[in-house]
């Protein structure tokens, strides 16, 4: 009598335990989450310490599929005599932490205005109207 039942319970456990870990899994892939095992700190770090570097901002990496990592961001440097050299370096350090497809924009620091040691500036130096700023995930008026 209480066979069905019990048979019943055990196989929707069965279906629950096998199931959960790969909503899990493609949720946080459709949901286009920073990989688990990625530190975004340190890769703005490693990213920092690429010569002739003097910012970074706007980072961000996500997985499109189980293979395939992407990431964008701003990198500001001093001019655009060693431009190539700068987005290869960059490149490597993202390539060493599994990014296949990437977006390096580079920015280009005025000599006129403060140096970027001075002012701690993780903010973008392209020009951006109000309505633009609204709608980015880190515009310059939440990190202030």
């Amino acid at each position: 009598v209480y066979l069905d039942p019990c048979v019943s319970l055990l196989a929707m456990l069965l279906l629950f335990a096998t199931c959960v870990p790969q909503v899990s899994r493609h949720g946080m892939l459709l949901l286009q989450a920073t990989p688990p095992h990625l530190s975004i700190s340190d890769l703005r770090q490693r990213i920092e310490r690429v010569p002739g570097v003097q910012a970074v901002h706007d980072l961000h990496v996500w997985e499109l599929t189980e293979l395939l990592r992407v990431a964008s961001v701003h990198v500001r440097c001093h001019g655009p005599s060693r431009c190539a050299d700068l987005i290869s370096e960059v490149l490597k350090v993202l390539q060493s932490v599994g990014v296949s497809c990437c977006t390096i924009q580079p920015e280009f620091a005025s000599r006129s205005s403060p140096s970027v040691t001075q002012r701690e500036d993780r903010t973008c130096s392209l020009a951006c109207t109000s309505a633009c700023a609204a709608s980015m995930c880190c515009s310059p008026s939440e990190e202030e």
